[in-house]
């Protein structure tokens, strides 16, 4: 009896656990549909209304070793009141963000740095864990303690192994810190988090959790989803303005597996500074957010007054996607 109840909670040991890991993460992917849903629901700032919500989806194709694969992916991004929707691509071994009905081509230099520059890291190899050895010197497997192997399940109508761990948030955060250095713009001082700031957040996180869907006919990878939470000392509130608590979830599905996807270059593009530009040097996240990327600053010659912004948003938001010219009278209300 104990065996039998044993296997229908899958048993399986720690060992085949992390094997399935192993093949999940270290399998191409090759072609499959992308969906990504990220939502963060902070408790105790007051300017923050309801959650942020960042969403994807689009035909995905694996690149070669050292090389961003290639994706047409929309994006919406949703938080205090206001929604935006963008276009992602990469082709071609170049990139763009779509945004008001007009292409916008991302750097040389940029896309070079997100390949991971001219000195990969050692130890790539196909795959998710692959790339990212290869391009930062990371391992994801690293951040993933105690799996278990919960059995079977299914995704998109395919069936596949279920395995759940524990998060090692110090180790991850680590990692996270070499790549926003290897990928900030050659000059700049990358937001890297200092020694005692990662125990800090590695103390105030709850017990995170991952849960990892590995297709089992074909070893790869299907599914992904992290659940953790977090609550802020009351000391340490008032510099984080007025943030008490939160929770943080991400789920990564891929469907459409092994089928054939579609993705090409735009026929036409702008230089993305024109766009950064036309934000004000606030990017899509600073208008969404109130929050400044780079120059110029507010104030500046090129910088929309906050009447300009707010008019922006309220027509923006009722703006769809679709409706060119309707998105052309809004960004002439930031000039």
């Amino acid at each position: 009896m104990a065996a039998l109840l044993a296997g229908c909670n899958g048993g399986g040991s720690e060992g085949d656990a992390r094997e399935i890991l192993q093949k999940g993460f270290g399998g191409s992917i090759g072609t499959a549909r992308l969906t990504v849903d990220l939502t963060a629901k902070l408790e105790g700032i007051p300017q923050q209304k309801g959650p942020v919500r960042i969403e994807l989806n689009g035909p995905y194709r694996s690149g070669p070793p050292g090389r961003l694969p290639d994706a047409d992916l929309d994006m919406a991004i949703s938080g205090g009141g206001q929604t935006f929707s963008l276009g992602l691509i990469s082709a071609d071994e170049r990139a763009f963000v779509e945004f008001g009905g007009r292409a916008y081509e991302v750097s040389a230099a940029t896309v070079a740095r997100l390949n991971g520059g001219d000195s990969p890291a050692p130890g790539g190899g196909p795959g998710l864990r692959g790339a990212l050895r290869q391009r930062f010197g990371v391992d994801p497997l690293d951040w993933i303690a105690d799996p278990r192997d919960e059995g079977e399940a299914t995704v998109g109508g395919d069936a596949t192994r279920h395995v759940r761990g524990d998060v090692d948030v110090k180790k991850a955060l680590g990692d996270l810190n070499r790549v926003v250095a290897r990928t900030a713009a050659p000059g700049s001082q990358p937001p890297t988090l200092d020694d005692a700031q990662v125990e800090r957040v590695s103390e105030l996180v709850d017990d995170p959790k991952l849960d990892v869907y590995v297709g089992r006919d074909d070893g790869k990878l299907r599914r992904f989803s992290l659940d953790l939470a977090f609550e802020v000392p009351e000391r340490d509130r008032r510099r984080l303005n007025g943030l008490r608590s939160g929770t943080v979830t991400l789920d990564v599905e891929l469907n459409e597996v092994g089928q054939p996807q579609r993705v090409e270059a735009p026929t036409s593009s702008r230089p993305y500074k024109e766009l950064n530009d036309l934000l004000g040097g606030r990017g899509i996240i600073g208008l969404l957010f109130g929050a400044t990327t780079g120059a110029p600053q507010p104030g500046g010659p090129n910088s929309p007054t906050q009447q300009q912004l707010e008019a922006y948003r309220e027509c923006i938001d009722q703006a769809k996607p679709s409706d060119t010219a309707t998105i052309e009278r809004c960004n002439e209300l930031l000039r």
